[in-house]
């Protein structure tokens, strides 16, 4: 920015001094040259604000006189700085009784907010997965097809293809899906499982290995769909306003494909999935546990009865033997109700106890 000023002397010395608008934090004015630089670049982004205005503001006097100001337009030029995303995904395919082809197009499609040219132009190939060399993939509009019929001696019933799409920018940035195939044909249920862990956002990084280890339980792909956290508390008493905070679980609901035929179920392989996962544990109490966490509630219920009980029974016997007290003139008969008032007390809270247990 230039600004000039017609007076002589220290009234004509000009300095920079402000920069307004929405976008001023990102940028940075120099008073004495009133050169604009960016600021931080974090606050800029040419996706949101392909154009930015803000306004330079002037004074004489080196900064303390009289002010004047202009607009200043910036444009933003576009960057590599957006990874291409799937979307729909995972994605599902299933191939015909002969195993030449799928039974319906199968296309896997992702976006790229960038917007300049090669930067948002996104491309498409298989980079593991690929059963037999079998499998095809269009670079630029995403459809997988089959090249030759499978061959039938030792087919899974599931082939995982791992697609990647990746950009034109410099450098390639690129992210992966995946395409489940199934060679024959499948039943889809929704399950729910119990997972004694919660996750901090939908995005968390163990998610895909919760997914991996209901697979290898289920023997079949497994789609997680929602995670939320579960309050058993209000599954006991509906009717309770409070949440549990000491209980680390949730609750995944997950879609899974079982095929027709039996599945096998690797013991060895959910144990080992099992260890590389940090659930807390201390919170899964077994049966046994549980029937002893209570009975020791109960326990303690019954003795405090008990002393509240003797309690009541010392203080009887006190008023019983002051002449001053109305218990005195009455002693008999009061002490007659009040003992058997509170034995029967007692015996309802045992029976309760006692039914419990």
């Amino acid at each position: 920015m230039k600004a000039l000023d017609g007076d002589s002397g220290r009234f004509g010395s000009i300095r920079y001094t402000n920069i307004q608008g929405e976008h001023a934090k990102a940028l940075l004015l120099d008073p004495l040259s009133g050169v604009v630089t960016v600021a931080s670049a974090n606050l800029l982004d040419r996706e949101t604000s392909p154009e930015i205005s803000v306004t330079i503001e002037a004074r004489d006097n080196e900064g303390s006189g009289r002010s004047t100001s202009v607009p200043l337009f910036i444009r933003l030029l576009d960057i590599n700085d957006n990874v291409p995303h799937f979307i729909n995904t995972p994605y599902e395919a299933t191939m015909t009784p002969d195993l030449s082809r799928f039974t319906s197009k199968v296309f896997v499609q992702a976006i790229d907010d960038d917007a300049f040219a090669s930067n948002g132009a996104v491309r498409y190939e298989i980079v593991r997965g690929n059963y037999e060399s079998k499998f095809q993939i269009d670079e630029l509009t995403g459809e997988m097809t089959v090249i030759a019929p499978l061959t039938q001696t030792n087919l899974p019933t599931t082939i995982t293809v791992d697609v990647r799409a990746y950009d034109l920018g410099v450098p390639h940035l690129h992210s992966e899906s995946v395409v489940y195939v199934y060679t024959q044909a499948v039943t889809s249920r929704n399950v729910e499982f119990i997972v004694p862990k919660t996750f901090k956002e939908s995005q968390d990084p163990q998610i895909k290995s919760i997914e991996a280890l209901l697979a290898l339980i289920t023997g079949a792909p497994t789609t997680i769909n929602n995670i939320e956290q579960l309050d058993e508390q209000l599954i006991n008493d509906p009717t309770s306003q409070t949440q549990s905070v000491h209980n680390p679980k949730s609750r995944v609901a997950a879609t899974v494909r079982f095929p027709t035929s039996s599945v096998a179920i690797d013991i060895e392989r959910i144990r080992n999935a099992l260890a590389d996962i940090e659930f807390d544990w201390s919170t899964v109490k077994t049966p046994d546990e549980d029937y002893k966490y209570k009975n020791s509630i109960l326990t303690w219920l019954v003795v405090v009865l008990c002393l509240l009980f003797i309690g009541m029974m010392l203080i009887l016997a006190i008023c019983c033997c002051c002449p001053g007290c109305y218990c005195y003139a009455n002693r008999f008969h009061f002490h007659t109700i009040c003992f058997f008032f509170l034995l029967s007390k007692l015996k309802y809270q045992v029976g309760i106890h006692s039914h419990l247990i």
